[in-house]
This record gives structure tokens, C-alpha cells and sequence, in this order.
């Protein structure tokens, strides 16, 4: 037996620094979460937006400035809040492998290994370090790192790969590369690196950010010559009118409000016992409208127990699985329970062995002067056999996991072997499991079982959990890939699926234009988990399933999907109606800004009074509004909606101030009266628009609404001389009743012509 490394050599290495640290690949850094939040285009823009407000001495049109201190700074608060959570949660997970040091086996976490340290790779691990073999043998899956889809075999002298992960077997192995020296690292290995997730939701915010940065800046110019050059206002005037646009145009508070929502949800997500790995695949899976499920460790327990063997010939039942189990003591859940149900017996002499393999489907023990016994699926050793076939069958319509053991004497194929007996093995359904697949029905997701077992066990378990069309099953093995591809859109239940097979079944849902969302445990799992829109696994499963999925259920139970569906639902609904409402101020100044250049006129805001406009309507509400439940199934017409709710506004904002900018012309009303009117008009007319936009209204949302309304009134009362504003005239007043009742119909009108446009665009 391999000695390994003494304490003293490890302690060696460790300060050489020759240790296999790892990247995060969960959190930013400190660094980069400051780095992001800090130094963004906005912050830079606002910025020299401030400056400029400083070097005229408009000090109260600075506070502006505040607001996006506020933003930054909760962000990063935040985020980090959110970092820590996910940090702690990612040390319950963490792979820990079993080393030999000082000659004795104990376990250490994968980024304590060291260089040359001897460490022992079994059947379900991901390879942590790039090694050779010292002692035994293993078949490790190499198509994450080099597209090979078979299982490579590795004997002793063979090298292995991090990144890669082993199918069957078990080794002992010198470690010959630690962290980045480590062959995934050198080619940013797709089983290391986490796969960018298509976000709708982040697609469009970005859409939004890039429209209004083309926007901004040559709009800002015309405004600033407009108004020195074309207007000859002061530069104090010119500079303050500007930034008053500018700072309407920029959504400053909707990427901070998208992160925070976001963060937060993982918090919550963590308190039901769920590790997100990436943030906006709780987006994704509130998209999905299939689910895959894999039989064992999902819908079952994964905890398997042997309930009853029958022979088929005369032979010691006991004595063959005895010694079987002494070979193969631990490994899968099946293993597991053999090893239970049989006691560990020496009277045979083991020649030779044969690991189980999700390819295979079958493992093998050579005795000599025996032959060779084989256990395994009975459509796979005995095709032809039809009294055995039909005897699995029987055992599987009840619901058992089935599996046969034959010899064969020569030891020349499986195909030439004797059937002995059959073994009845039972994995009980959770309790939950039918709640939880009712609800995804109750939402249109359809749901599919993909399982390496019989298909009729498969089909009698997901009829038990309420699995629609569950009689009509397929057997995978008897399909080619077109069949298959075929099969997977139509059918719901499918038994000896193979690891291969599995990815072609979600590659085929995806381009049926499906969102597929794909949950497993076992290393079989992992080609169909990086291949799925959302990759959810159990804490109990392999490492390698652990590292390529985007979430993992820590107590391994999924009936804590309904939660992250609706999380998911309440994030995206609830920050598609805030972009709405930033949406709105930005419409409208740049409607304005543009209307001001043609019509060769002055800005009708300062920053001060659109900062506090936009704190009552948009930055305090949308905040407080983004915690409420809004479980509604969502589609992909976030910008569609978004927009549909804030142009309308945004124009009839934007056609209240034209009106007060053609009143001041031609009945000659002062400059600081206009000034309030336009303030107080959009303040009213903006808060208003909550009321359209998150409908329909529930007590909690009026609520807030008619408080918000209320303090911007009250800020305009009590601080309308830091804000400037004045009283109005009775004419004006009475124009802003009279135009507020006119927006309620005017906002049903365009909306509706906002519809139906959309509708003759699509025609």
C-alpha cells in the first residue's frame, strides 16, 4: 500500500505554495464587486455631471449626486451581503477527496491537495488534479476536456485529467499538477468554467443601458448649445439645464435595483436550503416549460434496499453475492444496498474485475476455474432470454428496480451467459414528490422522467407520482438518435437512457424551441446538466454533477423547485414594471430635450426637482414594491411590456410640459411659475402612472402609492424654495386637474393603440 506524503512534505509544499488552490467560481471578489459597482458608464457620466453642477456653484442641483452614491454603495453592500451567504453555503458543498498520508487514508478538501500527494479517485468524482496511476484502475469520462465522448480507460501509468470525471472504479493516484498548473486550468476547461447563462431579462437591461449611451452624449452637446449659444443663457443656466436632462435620460437606479433584487433572492433562496451558482438562472428556470427528471435521487429518495432474490437455477446465492460484494463494497446506490442485503464473504478467488458503467449497464466479477458472473439490466445480458425478460418486467410493473445475475463459463461475452437469479431492489418515492409535479403541471411545465433503469419501473414510479401519459414509455436502447429525437418530444418516460443519449434528448427539446430545465445526481447526468438551459443537482450526488450545474438543492430535496420558480417570477415581473417606470423618466426627457432643440427653448427642469420627482415615483416605490409577491407566468416580452407601459406615460408627461411651455409663451407667464407648473404636473402625472403599471393593485400597492404621493406633496409644500418651487395661478391649477383626469383616458387610449400596432406588426 502506498505510504503518500509525510505531514512534514505536505507542510513543505503548502509553504512553496505548491497547493491546488482554486478559483471561485461562484462570487466575485472583493475587488471586482467595488470594481463593477464603482466604475461603471453611468457612474462616469454622472460624475462630470456633477463636476460641472460644482464649478457653476448650483449646489443643490447636486443632489443628484447623492442618489448614485446611495445606489453604489447599497449595491456593493449587497452584493457582498450576498457573497458571504453564498460562500458559506459553498463549504457545505465542497468536494473532499481521500488522501493517503503518513500511509494512513483521511479526507481533505480538494484545494488542500498538494503536489505529489497520493489520493484515491472513485466511481461519481470530478478529477480534481491531473495525476497518474498508481494502483487499481478506472474509466474516467474525458468529454468535457477533449469532446471524447466514451469512457477512457486508466490503468496503472495511465495519466488522468482534472476536469475530468470517473464512470466506474477506483484508484490510487500520484498528483502531478495543483492549481493552475492543472491541464483544465491551462485550457479553461468547460467542466471548470462556468457557462455564460442566456438571460432575457439581462439581454434587455442591456438593450436599454446601450440605446440611451448612444443617446446621451450628442444629445447633451445639442442641449448645451442650445441653450448658451442659440438661447445666450448664462453658462450657470446653460450647464444646469443640461444636467437636468441628462440626469432625467440616465435609468440610474435600474441596474442597482436588477442586482439587489437579484442578490436578495439568492438570500432567500439559501434560506430554503438552495445554492445558487449563478445569479440569473433563477430567471431561467422561471422561463422553463420542461422539466427532466431523473427517476433516482429526484423523484425516489435514492436510497435503495434489496427487498427479495428469486433463482433461476441451483446455486449459492449468498456465496456469489458475497464475494461480489466484497469487490465492489462501495459505489452506486445499487452497490450500496447489495452490500447491505449480503454479507461479505473470502471463499472465492477474484481474478478479475469489471466496474459498472452508465454505458455498460452491467459489472462483472472473473473467478477462477468459474468463469465470469455478470449483474446487471436484463434487456442488456439477456436480450433474447424471453422467461427472464418477462420475469423483469413483472418485477418492474410493481415498481422495483431489477436486476439479473448470469455466468458465463468461458469467459469469452456477456451476450453467451447463463441467467441465475434475479434481484428485486426498491427505492422509495418522497414524500413531496407528488405535490411538486402537480405543480409544475398547474403552471404548463410538462415533465419528462430520463432514467437509466427499466422503463416500465420508470413508468410505474412516475404513474405513482402522477406523471401524465406515464404507460406510454419508451426504452432508449432500442432507438436510434432520430427515433430518439423524435421520442423525447412526444413521450414522457424513458428507461435505459444513456449518458449520450440523455444530452441528445435535451439538445432536441431545445430545438423544439423548448426552455429545458434538467435535475440529476450521477455522473451520467453531467453531459444532459451543462447541455440544459437550467442544471439543478442534489447535494448527495457526484462532485462532477455538483460543479456543472447551476443549482444545487443542499438537502437534495426538489420539491424546493416550486419556490425557486416563484422567486424567480417575482424578481422578473416585479423589476419589468420598476424598468417601466425608469423607462418613463427617461422617455420623457428625451422627448423633451429634443422638443427644447427644435423649438430653440430652455430646459423646463432643473436637476433638483426631477432628483425628487424620481425619488417619490420611481426610486422609493419600485424599491418597496420589489418584495412583493407577483408569482404571474412570465414570457419573453419583458422590453414589450416594459415599454408598453412607459411610452404612453412618458408621452403624455412630455405633452403636458410642451402645453405649459406654449402657455408661457403666449399668456407670458413667468419663468419660476412655468417652472413649478411643469415640476408639480409631472409629479403627479409620474407617481399616477404606479397606479398603470403595477396592476392589477392590491392593498399594499395603493398603499404605498398614496404615501408616496403624498410626501412629494409634502415636499413641495415644505422645501419648495430649496426645490424651486412657487404657488401657481388659478388657471394653471385648475389645468392640472383638468389634465390629470384627461391622462387616465388619454393612458387607456395609447396603450391600446400601443397594442394594436404591435398586433399589425406581427401580421
Amino acid at each position: 500500500m502506498e505510504k503518500g506524503l509525510t505531514q512534514k512534505e505536505v507542510q513543505e509544499r503548502i509553504t512553496a505554495g505548491k497547493i491546488n488552490t482554486l478559483e471561485s467560481r461562484i462570487t466575485r471578489s472583493y475587488k471586482d464587486i467595488f470594481f463593477s459597482n464603482i466604475f461603471t458608464f453611468f457612474n462616469l457620466i454622472n460624475v462630470i455631471l456633477f463636476i460641472l453642477i460644482l464649478m457653476v456653484k448650483s449646489y443643490r442641483n447636486g443632489l443628484f449626486f447623492f442618489t448614485i452614491l446611495a445606489n453604489t454603495v447599497v449595491g456593493i453592500v449587497q452584493e457582498i451581503r450576498s457573497k458571504q451567504t453564498l460562500d458559506k453555503l459553498a463549504i457545505v458543498t465542497v468536494n473532499k477527496i481521500d488522501v493517503i498520508r503518513d500511509g494512513i487514508e483521511s479526507q481533505v478538501r480538494v484545494d488542500e491537495i498538494v503536489l505529489d500527494d497520493c489520493v484515491i479517485l472513485k466511481e461519481g468524482m470530478q478529477i480534481p488534479s491531473d495525476a497518474l496511476v498508481l494502483d487499481g484502475k478506472i474509466e474516467a469520462n474525458e468529454s468535457l476536456l477533449t469532446g471524447e465522448s466514451l469512457p477512457q480507460l486508466k490503468e496503472v501509468g495511465s495519466s488522468v485529467l482534472s476536469g475530468s470525471f470517473v464512470t466506474s472504479g477506483e484508484a490510487v493516484c500520484k498528483v502531478i499538477h495543483v492549481g493552475k498548473d492543472n491541464y483544465a486550468q491551462k485550457i479553461v476547461s468547460e467542466a471548470k468554467k462556468y457557462k455564460t447563462h442566456q438571460s432575457e431579462l439581462k439581454k434587455s437591461i442591456n438593450i436599454i443601458l446601450k440605446v440611451i449611451s448612444v443617446l446621451i452624449v450628442p444629445v447633451g452637446l445639442l442641449l448645451f448649445y442650445n441653450q448658451y449659444y442659440r438661447l445666450e443663457s448664462t453658462l450657470q443656466v446653460a450647464i444646469v439645464r443640461t444636467v437636468a436632462a441628462l440626469v432625467g435620460m440616465i435609468p440610474e437606479g435600474l441596474v442597482f435595483l436588477t442586482s439587489v433584487a437579484l442578490a436578495i433572492s439568492v438570500i432567500r433562496l439559501a434560506n430554503q436550503k438552495t445554492l445558487v451558482q449563478e445569479l440569473y438562472c433563477v430567471e431561467t428556470l422561471a422561463r422553463v416549460d420542461v422539466l427532466c427528471l431523473d427517476k433516482t435521487g429526484t423523484i425516489t429518495e435514492g436510497k435503495m434496499k434489496v427487498i427479495e432474490s428469486e433463482k433461476f437455477e441451483e446455486f449459492d446465492f449468498d456465496k456469489v453475492l458475497g464475494n461480489y460484494v466484497r469487490i465492489f463494497s462501495k459505489g452506486n446506490a445499487t452497490a450500496t444496498a447489495l452490500a447491505a442485503a449480503f454479507e461479505q464473504r473470502k471463499d472465492l478467488e477474484v481474478i478479475n474485475k469489471e466496474d459498472f458503467s452508465s454505458d455498460r449497464k452491467y459489472s462483472a466479477i472473473t473467478v477462477k476455474n468459474e468463469g465470469t458472473y455478470y449483474l446487471g439490466a436484463a434487456q442488456i445480458l439477456f436480450p433474447q432470454n424471453k422467461k427472464v425478460l418477462d420475469k423483469a418486467k413483472e418485477a418492474a410493473e410493481e415498481g422495483y428496480r431489477v436486476i439479473i445475475l448470469g455466468v458465463n463459463r468461458k469467459n469469452d461475452s456477456y451476450l453467451n451467459c447463463i441467467p441465475l437469479g434475479l434481484i428485486k431492489i426498491q427505492d422509495s418515492i418522497r414524500s413531496n414528490a407528488k405535490d411538486t409535479i402537480r405543480y409544475f403541471y398547474e403552471q404548463d411545465v410538462e415533465c419528462k422522467v430520463i432514467s437509466g433503469d427499466d422503463p416500465v419501473t420508470v413508468a410505474s414510479i412516475a404513474k405513482q407520482v402522477g406523471i401524465k401519459k406515464a404507460e406510454f414509455w419508451v426504452d432508449a436502447s432500442k432507438l436510434n438518435e432520430d427515433e430518439l429525437r423524435q421520442a423525447i418530444v412526444e413521450k414522457n418516460i424513458f428507461g435505459r437512457v444513456t449518458p449520450g443519449q440523455k444530452k441528445i434528448m435535451v439538445d432536441a427539446l431545445q430545438k423544439a424551441g423548448h426552455t429545458v430545465a434538467m435535475t440529476g445526481d450521477g455522473v451520467n447526468d453531467v453531459q444532459a446538466l451543462k447541455k440544459a438551459d437550467v442544471s439543478i443537482a442534489m447535494a448527495s450526488g457526484s462532485d462532477a454533477t455538483k460543479n456543472v450545474s447551476n443549482i444545487v438543492l443542499l438537502d437534495s430535496d426538489f420539491s424546493h423547485l416550486p419556490f425557486v420558480v416563484k422567486e424567480g417570477r417575482r424578481v422578473i415581473n416585479n423589476i419589468r414594471s420598476a424598468s417601466s417606470m425608469f423607462l418613463v423618466k427617461t422617455g420623457f426627457s428625451v422627448m423633451l430635450a429634443i422638443l427644447t432643440i427644435i423649438l430653440a427653448d430652455t430646459y423646463p427642469f432643473q436637476p433638483i426637482q426631477l432628483t425628487v420627482i424620481s425619488m417619490f415615483a420611481v426610486g422609493i416605490p419600485t424599491f418597496l414594491l420589489q418584495f412583493e409577491p407577483s408569482f404571474g407566468r412570465i414570457d419573453k416580452k419583458f422590453l414589450r411590456v416594459a415599454f408598453r407601459n412607459a411610452l404612453p406615460a412618458a408621452f403624455i408627461i412630455a405633452m403636458a410640459i410642451l402645453t405649459g411651455i406654449v402657455f408661457s409663451t403666449i399668456f407670458k407667464i413667468p419663468e419660476t411659475m412655468i417652472s413649478s407648473f411643469n415640476a408639480i404636473q409631472t409629479g403627479i402625472l409620474y407617481t399616477s402612472t404606479l397606479y398603470f403599471v403595477y396592476t392589477p393593485l392590491t392593498k399594499y400597492r395603493v398603499s404605498i402609492i398614496i404615501t408616496m404621493q403624498v410626501l412629494l406633496g409634502v415636499a413641495f409644500i415644505v422645501a419648495q424654495k430649496f426645490i424651486g418651487i412657487t404657488a401657481l395661478n388659478e388657471s394653471l391649477v385648475i389645468f392640472v386637474i383638468c389634465y390629470t383626469v384627461l391622462s387616465y383616458f388619454l393612458m387607456k387610449i395609447l396603450r391600446e393603440l400601443f397594442d394594436k400596432a404591435e398586433n399589425a406588426l406581427k401580421k
